[in-house]
């Protein structure tokens, strides 16, 4: 399985990678843009038909109103028999469109064209509401919900208050509904699409599919999975239902204001399945020609480089145990023969930089920690014996042995080679046992807050790291023991590596007072004694062992104490500095 590792075979298998996908991300791209064009069609396709139909029930809205303004027109000036001579013309003329057009006098007795009114004239009480909803409205035209009619079958009443001196008459126009349906049939001219009205309150006026009218409630048709209630209270005006991915019905719904009914469009995808399903047999084919397409232009890409690439992986294979004294000779005048050469001499100068580099990179941090370990430690040692003196001078000898033994711990700690790396731990004990030995001396309290989680206690960090800081809280901070407070010690991980912020409430500085250290650390001015000793000394300790984007930063303010924050980052220092943070941020 070797050959998986080869040049040849990754040049071949990316160019085969690149090619293949290009093709299968045109094809697919094609794919959805055409399925997208389908359905955009789709959409226009079943808003036409909708725009049809609004109209052509705009006719039949306007011829029903004509109709009844004739009737009008015969109530006031005919008699009797004229009107019923008249009201029989109206109904022959119009008789592919109504079932019946008639008028309901006030004892609810009718004049009608259909013969069953002719026959049952007499009162009837389910004209009642039709009769007192058309008075009630005068002189607006008032269209009923779909009904079941005795003397019209499955119907709408579309009817008008007509005043004939003290009185209201009603006239009346039963629309066919049955001629309706086949008009929608019509209209949509294939079987994929389904044209229906529903009035506004969700019954069904008209719905080609269900066959027989059926009244009220009972003639609920599934329009793509929806009942007519749900299609009503849908807010969008254009709703897809898929099944798998594919658009299996198409609904869009119009109002119709003159009506007051919601024409509905219902496409089924057939057509749109057959399409994508011819679409996706030719991508197969397309995507397997573009398979092999791609497998014979990478194998030939691959070829072509391969023999050069061979020759040169054979030379390195040479170099490969390590020895850096091999000369490689080439013939090749082109850019393998350019890349081999440049590679021979690339190979012969890292050679001596790599042994120049760990030569002045060894003798240089060497120098440097050891000259940051000898300020440090006299400057420990000149303070420790100071506060030495104090106790005696005070008459306090009992506690001399104990400031000695936190004073031997202090020198074992400090000691030890500089560039070595501590527990946090460790360093905490060493600053107890400084802080112990600064509270004799001022006689006074220095309490030390830590705030610290357990996994914390084993971070690595420099030996000598917060004893110098938490001596500048103390002679800047506290003012050398005229003033006393606590020391807060606080540490946490970051994503980038960890922070430790050391913090006393004491004096504080101004912003730029606190500045110099920083300025001097980042010039080539040579720092005062007393600058080296302290953040410059710190500072510059942690950009040699964990990389310069480490260092100290400060917080302070006059009055409100001074935090130095001590950012360690990960993985930015020689190699051998390992902070062994716990697997978690702060």
């Amino acid at each position: 399985m070797a050959w998986i590792y080869r040049i040849s075979f990754k040049l071949f298998a990316l160019c085969f990678v690149i090619l293949l996908s290009s093709i299968v991300s045109i094809s697919l791209i094609s794919y959805q843009y055409m399925r997208a064009e389908m359905m955009k069609h789709e959409q226009v396709y079943t808003e036409q038909l909708l725009l049809k139909v609004e109209q052509y029930l705009d006719l039949y809205s306007a011829m029903a109103q004509s109709l009844l303004s004739s009737v009008d027109t015969m109530v006031e000036e005919g008699t009797e028999e004229a009107l019923q001579s008249q009201m029989d013309h109206l109904y022959d003329s119009s008789i592919d469109y109504i079932n019946n057009i008639y008028i309901i006098r006030p004892d609810l007795s009718v004049t009608g064209g259909n013969i069953y009114t002719k026959v049952f004239s007499e009162a009837v009480p389910a004209r009642e509401s039709i009769y007192n909803n058309a008075v009630k409205a005068w002189p607006e035209t008032v269209i009923s919900e779909p009904y079941q009619s005795k003397y019209s079958g499955y119907t709408v009443t579309v009817s008008k208050g007509l005043r004939k001196g003290h009185e209201y008459v009603v006239a009346a126009v039963d629309l066919n509904i049955r001629s309706l349906k086949g008009r929608l049939l019509e209209l949509s001219g294939t079987d994929d699409v389904t044209l229906g009205l529903l009035s506004a309150k969700g019954q069904v006026v008209a719905w080609p599919a269900e066959g027989p009218e059926r009244a009220g409630n009972q003639a609920q048709p599934d329009i793509g999975g929806l009942t007519v209630q749900d299609l009503l209270n849908e807010p969008y005006r254009q709703i897809t239902v898929d099944e798998g991915g594919r658009p299996k019905f198409y609904i869009e719904k119009r109002y119709l204001e003159r009506l007051n009914w919601v024409a509905v469009a219902e496409l089924k995808g057939t057509r749109v399945e057959n399409a994508l399903d011819l679409l996706e047999h030719y991508l197969v084919y397309f995507i397997i020609f573009g398979l092999l397409v791609s497998l014979g232009a990478s194998w030939a890409i691959s070829r072509y480089i391969r023999k050069p690439l061979n020759s040169l992986i054979r030379i390195m294979r040479r170099m490969r145990s390590g020895n850096l004294n091999i000369t490689i000779y080439n013939r090749r005048k082109d850019e393998f023969g350019e890349l081999a050469s440049a590679f021979s001499e690339m190979i012969r100068r890292i050679r001596h930089l790599i042994d120049d580099l760990n030569a002045s990179e060894s003798l240089k941090r060497t120098l440097e920690i050891q000259m940051l370990q000898s300020q440090i430690n006299p400057h420990f040692l000149y303070n420790t014996l100071g506060s030495i003196s104090n106790v005696v001078e005070l008459g306090r000898p009992e506690q001399v042995d104990p400031i000695i033994r936190s004073l031997i711990s202090i020198l074992e700690y400090g000691v030890e080679d500089a560039a070595d790396e501590v527990t946090l731990k460790e360093e905490l004990e060493n600053v107890k046992h400084y802080l112990y030995i600064q509270n004799i001396r001022y006689d006074c309290t220095f309490e030390l807050e830590l705030h610290i989680a357990p996994e914390l206690m084993g971070m690595n960090v420099l030996r000598l790291m917060l004893q110098p800081i938490v001596e500048n809280s103390i002679f800047h901070g506290y003012q050398g023991g005229r003033k006393k407070g606590p020391i807060r010690i606080a540490a946490y991980c970051t994503e980038k590596g960890a922070v430790i912020e050391v913090t006393d409430y004491g004096a504080g500085m101004e912003g730029a007072d606190a500045e110099p250290w920083k300025r001097q650390s980042a010039s080539e001015n040579k720092p005062s004694r007393r600058q080296r000793i302290g953040l410059y000394n710190i500072h510059k300790r942690l950009q040699l062992h964990y990389g310069d984007k480490s260092g100290i930063g400060v917080r302070t303010a006059p009055g409100q104490g001074t935090t130095v924050i001590i950012r360690i980052q990960k993985g930015g220092g020689t190699g051998h500095a390992n902070l062994n943070l716990p697997d978690r941020g702060r």
